[in-house]
């Protein structure tokens, strides 16, 4: 293919025979190639002006083709973006969802594992059944409020129907008595208790299924039952004021169920952020009595960020250092031993004492004033008692204080 190379060395070859020409003084020869140099030089012009041409042409195209690449790896690398979006959420979905099956199966070994225990009581209601059924009798002075209405008389069989319905159908609910800061008043976090409520809607208070419990043995599962549920509806309300915290009795009872507490451990330890809501509550006597094998799940919670309240002190002479080693960062001490002469407890030296090792005194079953005015006085900063506040279902409790 002819290009400039090729004009270039014609136009060599036509110049250097000229130039022989001329030495042999070839007149007719020398104006013969005179023409050829020039239709040469006219058209070896033609040929750069015509490579210039393509060299900006073939530039241009270039440039183009590179704007357009340019553009199209922009492109790419938008929707490889979107796509790592997408996959992003996908995958964070994904582990949610993981997340939301694994707790669904640990609720349901759990449920299973009380609705086994309630068939078990339920069949040992039965198999008396060939005796004369007696009425459970009501037990005075063990209600959770003063204002409790009486209600009538039931069956054990009647509170074992209840109870297994109630569990089956999420009517068990939630209750709250405030913890309030002092002198303020201001409710700052709450106590949980639970009322199972019948198919009909009518509230059922532990005074009306304790006798059968008792005497079935049930109490263990009754109170898996109530702990559990509280937990469960805590969790729903987490992303309501989150600085609140929510103290939960867990009994001795339930402590001591092997079949029941490794679960809930194991529940509570895949629901990590329930350790900033929920403070689990102790009486003083199943501190004391607690084994090494439950101290050891305790520890482990506490590991994973849940804590312990401590309370029915009856023996203020515990081991504060210790307590405080177990993740027990809230003591109870009944209102009554503030006031001045009806104990030869210092409140003072006791709440000085906490503070050292950062443990919070409060003053439980406050209900009248003048228990105030002593707590006040020995500098106590929470208190708890129907003066403050009765069990309220969760909703007004929470709404009355927004």
């Amino acid at each position: 293919m002819f290009n400039i190379k090729n004009g270039l060395a014609l136009g060599v070859i036509v110049i250097v025979a000229i130039i022989a020409q001329a030495l042999m003084g070839n007149a007719e020869v020398l104006a013969v190639y005179g023409q050829y140099a020039v239709g040469v030089s006219v058209f070896f012009l033609l040929i750069i002006i015509f490579t210039i041409y393509k060299i900006v042409v073939l530039k241009k195209h270039t440039e183009e083709q590179f704007a357009d690449l340019n553009h199209r790896l922009r492109v790419m690398a938008q929707l490889v973006e979107g796509h790592h979006d997408v996959i992003s959420k996908v995958r964070h979905r994904t582990d949610e969802g993981d997340s939301q099956r694994a707790d669904l199966v640990g609720e349901m070994k759990i449920l299973q594992t009380l609705l086994l225990q309630i068939a078990t009581a339920k069949n040992k209601v039965s198999s008396e059944q060939e005796a004369p059924v007696e009425e459970t009798k009501v037990i005075e002075n063990v209600s959770d409020s003063p204002s409790e209405p009486q209600t009538e008389q039931l069956t054990d069989t009647a509170i074992t129907e209840i109870m297994e319905n109630a569990l089956k159908e999420n009517r068990v609910d939630l209750y709250l008595q405030p913890i309030v800061n002092l002198p303020s008043r201001q409710h700052v976090h709450y106590e949980c208790f639970t009322r199972v409520r019948d198919e009909h809607g009518k509230t059922i208070f532990a005074k009306d299924y304790m006798p059968f419990a008792e005497k079935t043995g049930a109490t263990s599962t009754l109170d898996n039952l109530l702990l559990f549920r509280v937990t469960q509806i805590v969790r729903k309300l987490a992303h309501r004021r989150p600085q609140v915290k929510f103290f939960c009795n867990m009994s001795s009872s339930s402590l001591n169920d092997e079949e029941f507490f490794p679960q809930f451990a194991d529940f509570l330890l895949s629901n990590e952020l329930l350790s900033e809501r929920l403070i689990f509550e102790f009486a003083q006597e199943d501190v004391v009595n607690m084994s090494a094998q439950l101290e050891r799940n305790l520890l482990a919670l506490g590991q994973k960020g849940y804590r312990y309240s401590m309370d029915k002190v009856s023996d203020v002479s515990f081991d504060i250092g210790a307590l405080a080693q177990k993740y027990f960062r809230y003591v109870k001490v009944d209102g009554s031993v503030f006031l001045k002469g009806d104990s030869i407890l210092h409140p003072e030296d006791l709440k000085e004492a906490l503070d050292r090792q950062e443990i919070i005194l409060i003053a439980s079953k406050i209900e009248d004033e003048k228990t105030v005015v002593n707590i006040l006085d020995c500098n106590v900063d929470y208190g708890q008692g129907f003066l403050f506040g009765e069990p309220k279902l969760s909703a007004l409790a929470m709404d009355d204080d927004e």
